[in-house]
This record gives C-alpha cells, sequence and structure tokens, in this order.
C-alpha cells in the first residue's frame, strides 16, 4: 500500500466519492523479497555484468549520485536498513543479518553497505546478494484481510470477473 502502518489512514469508501474503484491484493505476513527478486540496486544499472554495470555507474559523479539517491529511496521503501535481511551471500556470515548491521560492522553509511554487497557479492546477480524486507506492518495485514475489497494473496495476482484469463506474466492467478 505504500507506507507502514497507514491501513488506519487509508479508507475506500472516501476514494469512490471521487469515481475511483479499488482492489488490493494483500500479503498475510510482513515481508516481501521471497522471490530472491528485491535489490537495492535500480533496474536503470543493467548489463550482462552487473558489477561491471555498476562501477560503470560509479565512475561517472552525476549517476553515482543518482544511484545513491535511488538506493536511499529504496532503503525508506522497505522500512529501513534494520528490516532488510541478507537471505545469500557469498560470505555466509553476512546471512541473518540486516543491512544496518552489517553497515555498522563495516562502518559504512547504509547506502555504502549496500553498494559494496553489490561490488563483493554474487557476480550474475544485480545488486550481489539476496535480500527480503521486514517491511509490512502487522496491524495493516490485519486490517486489510478484514476488507471486502483486499484479496489475501502471496505473490499472485487478481483477476476480477469480466477480466477473463490472467494475463499476468505470473504463472499464478487467483480469482475474486
Amino acid at each position: 500500500m505504500g507506507c507502514q502502518s497507514c491501513s488506519g489512514e487509508f479508507n475506500r469508501k472516501s476514494t469512490g466519492s471521487r469515481g475511483v474503484d479499488i482492489w488490493a491484493d494483500n500479503y498475510p505476513y510482513n515481508t516481501t523479497g521471497s522471490d530472491g527478486r528485491m535489490t537495492l540496486i535500480p533496474r536503470w544499472i543493467q548489463g550482462d555484468k552487473p558489477k561491471e554495470a555498476l562501477q560503470t555507474v560509479l565512475d561517472d559523479p552525476e549517476k553515482a549520485a543518482g544511484l545513491r539517491k535511488d538506493i536511499v529511496q529504496e532503503i525508506e521503501r522497505r522500512g529501513s536498513a534494520e528490516n532488510i535481511i541478507i537471505m545469500d551471500y557469498p560470505d555466509k556470515s553476512y546471512i541473518g543479518k540486516s543491512l544496518a548491521q552489517l553497515a555498522k560492522d563495516r562502518n559504512l553509511s547504509n547506502v555504502e553497505m549496500g553498494i559494496t554487497l553489490a561490488l563483493e557479492g554474487f557476480s550474475d546477480r544485480r545488486g550481489g546478494v539476496r535480500l527480503r524486507g521486514f517491511s509490512l506492518s502487522e496491524i495493516d495485514c490485519e486490517t486489510y484481510v478484514t476488507q471486502n475489497w483486499v484479496a489475501t494473496c502471496s505473490d499472485a495476482d487478481i483477476a476480477l470477473e469480466g477480466d477473463g484469463a490472467c494475463a499476468s506474466p505470473v504463472l499464478r492467478c487467483l480469482p475474486p
């Protein structure tokens, strides 16, 4: 929903008065990133060799500033560096630690730790690391699951009556 612990502020009825019809899906748990694709490195840094593509950006001061700004936004979107946990990394001692703890241990900012993970991590993975975010609020999960306009799901999409077959690239699709 775009913010943590904001379920009390969001009111579907207020949007209906403006002619907006809202449907949502909701994870029944407080974590994201189980598919292993969560990364702090933005998609605009691409290439067959992720580390080289990242280094090219870092070598350009203007692009590097944009990268750092994007990483800050991604950390904030995930609820903070304390909520971003390492799930797989070449240095197995990192597994289970938060981005914040690793940054503190290495005397780096959270942003620089994210960049370091990418540069020192898996060479075939943008971001160099498998992360999981624990950024969803338990209160929001409980509030949204009780709404008749919210479908509880996992990593599948929802399809409304009349949509026909689900056209999503996601292999799983749930009916309403």
